[in-house]
């Protein structure tokens, strides 16, 4: 498996570099973003879904 099938990355990138550099929101904005992804993807991982399929498959 390679680094560009890594979530995690993304993941960052996107609070990083999209939401307070690009986006120019609050540090606050970034962290419930944050919060909220660490409280949706153990969800969905007990359910049995993977956050990285897209639904069609």
């Amino acid at each position: 498996m390679n680094n560009s099938s890594l979530l995690g990355p993304w993941i960052r990138r996107f609070l990083i570099e999209y939401l307070v550099g690009e986006r120019n929101l609050a540090v606050n904005t970034q962290r419930s973003y944050r919060d909220m992804l660490m409280l949706l993807l153990p969800y969905l991982a007990a359910k049995g879904r993977q956050a990285d399929r897209s639904p069609d498959r």
